[in-house]
């Protein structure tokens, strides 16, 4: 069980960041044999970009999208793409 903000938000953006990372060699994986679709990679992606971006305005004081849509980067098009 963890404590109320016992981590700090750059350790929250770090670890969201190293979790997109593995899910991007995963998923890929996954999707060849057949355990994921393309288009739910693609959704998680998007779900787990959503998390640290909103984690990132967080932390730099903005005001936050009404909308949690957000757009996959180049390189993560890129990797699913490819996949």
């Amino acid at each position: 069980m963890y404590r109320l903000f016992e981590f700090s938000i750059e350790e929250q953006i770090a670890c969201i960041a190293r979790e997109i990372q593995l899910r991007g060699k995963v998923y890929g994986r996954w999707i060849t044999e057949k355990r994921m679709t393309r288009e739910k990679a693609e959704h998680e992606f998007r779900c787990m970009q959503a998390v640290r971006d909103t984690l990132v305005a967080i932390r730099d004081g903005n005001k936050l999208p009404l909308d949690s849509e957000s757009a996959l980067d180049a390189q993560q098009r890129r990797h699913i793409a490819d996949l």
